[in-house]
């Protein structure tokens, strides 16, 4: 019961703030606010006084009714948390300034994206007064720059040129609604190669630059003892994402299915706080654990705080958190408080598409793939189950049916040869980013000294590329089909349906299990115990084998579209 209501609070929380699309004007949003809790009231009035009091059906049925309650206050909650976010986002600082050429102030509150032709840096204004067009108030403003633009996090800078609203990019692959998307982001205004000039330094925050400091100089390192494109592909594993890949590498590893490889996500996370727990064995429990927190944490502020890391990252705190009262980790509830979370925090989140793939493959791994493998693990006889190939394969075909719908309707593409691709090039992932890391390391000392490292690091990151090149270009590898969004709601709901009578049939061998019919059966196979109606919890041995092999599939190949 606890964990349903967790599930509906976090359920009805998220389809409040997609409400807030339905609010088009900012300056309505307090009466949007005023009446959705004036409608709330009234709800639970009625509950209270209709079912409670003169029908006594609360008495009978008082656990739907406790969900219906919650949900309605997740309803008001999410729908208020996301008028008030538009309130403070879209306060029209620029508005006057709009197609004129001007000199603006800004400080870079992102580490800036550099592309093959380009740069963008996301900057905040600050209050000019010296300048003839005074811009008093801050606003996030997105600036495209020259690829080799000096501007770094923390800077003070100094733009002239025009000042731009986004605007739709339409072409012949279909309309981007760039305003949409850069809007939830809470940008509103974007400059186009304007002049910038840099004033001053160090006007961020003092332990994100120190960290970002720390990860370029070693991002120098790995282009140091490794050439393209391997320098690049053990960049991305390892620190900085796709971003270290040309857009040729990015389009061939989309299509052999395995450019979340190269994506930060759970997976990162996960050989972070394992390898911390591994060097630091000979240190107290509580202090190995508390050492690997800082370190999950400064993995999020290096990276720039990620939406599929942060979720992975807010997971792993709540497992050390866990480890240190000496409570119970139940991986279904981290997800979902994660989840609330990220949303109360930042309601737009749930728009980004990375997100989305993130939290559903994740929920995939959690309560779908453990029920998948008992039930119909029996009918892939024809896979071993050496080396976990069965659990690979089958797992990698559950999560792939949960993200189809949004990468329809997104990316329009499917790799249809990615379960073969993640059975060769996933089980050798944690030893390629180990032996990479340590390579880098030793490099430090002397690059003699990790010659020999860099040669393993080389022929493994030199399979992946062969892989990754055989498989892009096979023949109808790749299906291109893309879809409207009430497919995605339709496909959803039959994965929904199906998902529901997987439960149901799960719920059944448990409880026959539990009366010792198949207590031999559950004894040697996944024995998690059912603790709440809409899943299985893994045990840990489970969580840990499904984690470093799935979790990382969560961030898929991209954010076309908002």
């Amino acid at each position: 019961m606890q964990n349903a209501r967790l599930y509906a609070l976090v359920s009805s929380v998220v389809v409040g703030i997609c409400l807030t699309s339905l609010v088009t004007n900012v300056s309505y949003t307090v009466v949007f606010l005023c009446l959705g809790f004036v409608i709330v009231g009234i709800v639970l009035y009625f509950v209270a006084h209709i079912f409670l009091v003169r029908t006594g059906v609360f008495l009978k049925n008082k656990i739907l009714l406790t969900l219906f309650c919650i949900s309605i206050l997740g309803l008001a909650l999410g729908f208020g948390r996301g008028v008030l976010w538009l309130s403070f986002n879209h306060s029209g600082v620029l508005d006057n300034l709009i197609n004129k050429k001007v000199y603006i102030k800004a400080i870079v509150i992102e580490e800036p994206q550099v592309s093959e032709s380009s740069s963008k840096i996301i900057a905040k204004t600050i209050t000019d007064s010296s300048s003839s067009t005074m811009v008093v108030g801050s606003a996030k403003i997105l600036i495209t720059a020259e690829r080799y633009s000096e501007v770094a996090y923390g800077d003070e800078i100094k733009l002239f040129g025009k000042v731009l609203r986004p605007k739709k990019i339409e072409s012949a692959e279909g309309d981007f609604a760039y305003d949409v998307y850069l809007s939830r982001q809470g940008i509103f205004y974007n400059m186009v190669f304007p002049s910038v000039y840099v004033i001053s330094s160090h006007h961020g925050n003092i332990a994100r630059e120190y960290l970002i400091s720390i990860k370029n100089i070693f991002l120098a390192k790995v282009n140091e003892l490794f050439v393209s494109p391997k320098s690049g592909l053990l960049s991305g594993l390892l620190v900085s994402g796709r971003s270290s890949l040309s857009k040729s590498e990015q389009t061939e590893f989309t299509q052999a299915g395995l450019v979340h490889i190269v994506a930060l996500s759970g997976f990162n996370v996960t050989i972070i706080a394992q390898g911390l727990m591994v060097l630091l064995i000979f240190l107290p429990k509580k202090l190995r654990l508390a050492i690997g927190a800082c370190g999950i944490v400064a993995f999020l502020v290096m990276t720039g705080f990620g939406a599929t890391v942060v979720r992975a990252g807010i997971m792993a705190l709540l497992t050390i958190v866990a480890a240190l009262v000496y409570r119970n980790y139940d991986v279904g509830r981290a997800l979902f408080v994660a989840v609330l979370a990220m949303v109360l925090w930042d309601p737009m989140i749930i728009y980004s598409i990375s997100f989305q793939l993130s939290c559903i493959a994740t929920f995939a791994v959690v309560f779908a793939v453990t029920p998948v493998l008992e039930q119909y693990g029996k009918y892939a006889f024809f896979l071993p189950e050496k080396f976990m190939i069965r659990e690979i394969v089958l797992g990698t075909t559950v999560i792939e049916i949960f993200l189809l719908p949004i990468l329809l309707s997104t990316s329009g593409q499917i790799s249809l040869v990615t379960v073969i691709t993640n059975l060769l090039v996933l089980p050798i992932l944690p030893a390629v980013m180990g032996v990479g890391f340590l390579a880098t390391m030793i490099g430090y000392i002397h690059t003699i000294i990790a010659l020999p490292f860099v040669a393993i690091s080389n022929l493994m990151l030199s399979y992946i590329l062969i892989v990754t090149k055989i498989f892009a270009y096979v023949p109808f590898g790749v299906v291109s089909f893309q879809i409207p969004n009430w497919a995605v709601v339709v496909m959803y709901i039959i994965i929904g349906f199906a998902f529901w009578r997987l439960q149901i049939n799960n719920l059944k061998i448990k409880r026959t299990a539990n009366s010792g019919v198949y207590a031999k059966s559950a004894a040697v196979g996944t024995t998690a115990a059912l603790n709440n109606t809409w899943g299985t919890a893994f045990t840990s041995a489970n969580l840990e084998r499904l984690d470093n092999f799935f979790q990382s599939h969560s961030n898929s190949n991209s954010q076309k579209k908002p």
